[in-house]
């Protein structure tokens, strides 16, 4: 935790929680710049990077919500040693201030936090308010933060069963009519630990898997699933499924990463394929 005596401007208010995850998936978190104008849409439009590396990041933002944001340039430094990360506002709005994040590993799978937020020039009167307005963000963003950081591990602690082959009977996995399964789309379907999304694209039949390949986000909409409730829908466009954590899309008729994003090299993981029988209308999921 940093003293008081080591800022050169006390803070304004201090926000302190333990985080229901490992100290590792929260390093992971805060080297995600990735993730903020998509997890946290309703604090940031967007996000360009400009620089980063092992130590951190420097961006230019837009905070608020689409049609109502401005313009800020944030840079977040970590102190490896100290276990602490700085994230300072550099232009625009906020200019001056910086947010100081301790952290400190209180289990294998928790992480107590402690945030300082420093304004300068700020008045006695508008302080508290202004604070009490960091402390609700912050409440809130961490929430997201800490579901998503669950949800990543629960992805990792199930890749090695997710790796083994689909098994599936010889005849296939009966699903039930075809009408009835049109009817019902897009539905979610989870066997031998694995969860799919069927959906129908211009009149086909499709299954992709709901686990995207960049970091594990929720691709199955806001159904639930094995791996816990997704955060966020995860929509289609035709063919092109979209990761409601980082933006990534994929063709889930070919698996494929989409230009121009970063998970055009990425493919979604192998998902069976849909028959449908010609005399009985019966839906059935085969092998791949």
């Amino acid at each position: 935790m940093l003293e008081e005596s080591e800022m050169l401007t006390p803070p304004i208010a201090v926000y302190e929680r333990v985080i229901e995850a490992s100290i590792e998936r929260v390093w992971e978190n805060v080297l995600d710049w990735e993730h903020l104008p998509w997890l946290h849409s309703g604090s940031f439009a967007d996000i360009e990077l400009q620089h980063a590396d092992e130590n951190g990041w420097r961006a230019q933002v837009q905070l608020g919500p689409r049609g109502q944001s401005t313009p800020a340039t944030i840079e977040l430094r970590i102190d490896w040693p100290a276990s602490r990360y700085t994230t300072s506002t550099l232009e625009g709005v906020g200019a001056g201030g910086s947010i100081v994040t301790t952290l400190e590993a209180v289990s294998e799978h928790a992480t107590s936090i402690n945030v300082a937020f420093l304004v300068p020039d700020i008045s006695e009167a508008d302080a508290a308010g202004v604070g009490a307005i960091y402390l609700d963000l912050y409440r809130q963003l961490w929430d997201e933060d800490e579901q998503m950081m669950q949800r990543r591990q629960r992805v990792l602690d199930a890749r090695a069963q997710a790796a083994r082959p689909i098994e599936l009977p010889d005849s296939g996995l009966r699903l039930g009519r075809e009408s009835v399964i049109r009817a019902a789309a897009p539905i979610l379907l989870t066997f031998a630990g694995r969860s799919y999304r069927i959906v129908e694209v211009e009149g086909e039949l499709l299954v992709h898997d709901t686990v995207c390949p960049h970091l594990g986000g929720p691709l199955g909409g806001p159904l639930g699933g094995p791996l816990g409730e997704p955060l966020g829908d995860a929509p289609m466009d035709g063919p092109t499924v979209t990761c409601p954590w980082h933006g990534y899309r994929f063709d889930i008729r070919t698996r494929a990463g989409l230009e121009p994003d970063s998970a055009c090299a990425l493919k979604l993981a192998v998902a069976p394929g849909i028959e449908i029988d010609a005399v009985t209308e019966e839906v059935r999921l085969v092998a791949p």
